[in-house]
């Protein structure tokens, strides 16, 4: 049953008209890939993943914060930066970079509830620092509490 060319009657017609180029790994065979320690998409958390066996240390220090084995043909990129910038363009590159790493930005973002600028900072620091952690993924982080204010 195919509606619009999408959906395929087997997994083996949707492999071979979809990844031709990854035949045997859409298809779930062949030799298990080695990490390649690249970054992916993880497009749920408006992040970027690193690829490595989970609960290793990744590059970025982490010993568990961000590993998990990427299935191809999924599209790796060499920096976090290169990730966030290029697969995750409409989340703030800010938000995206910190989160990524499993920290905060220091940035500042506009608080429209309570009209200033808070510092993406945790919160248990107390000012400057926002209420609450910043979640919004696409709200512009600013360097600075000038650049931030002025846009209010």
């Amino acid at each position: 049953m195919e509606s619009n060319g999408w959906l395929k009657d087997s997994l083996d017609s949707c492999c071979a008209e979809r990844f031709q180029w990854a035949y045997d790994a859409c298809m779930g065979r062949g030799e298990s890939l080695e990490p390649t320690n690249k970054y992916f998409a993880d497009y749920q958390s408006g992040t970027c993943l690193q690829d490595c066996e989970p609960g290793s240390s990744s590059e970025l220090g982490s010993s568990t914060f961000g590993c998990a084995r990427v299935p191809p043909p999924i599209v790796l990129y060499d920096t976090v930066e290169a990730c966030c910038d290029i697969a995750q363009s409409w989340v703030d590159l800010a938000y995206c970079t910190s989160r990524s790493i499993h920290e905060l930005s220091d940035g500042w973002v506009v608080d429209y509830t309570h009209n200033k600028c808070a510092k993406d900072c945790d919160p248990a620091d107390g000012p400057p620092c926002a209420d609450s952690i910043h979640q919004d993924l696409s709200t512009k982080i600013f360097a600075t509490p000038e650049e931030c204010c002025s846009t209010m």
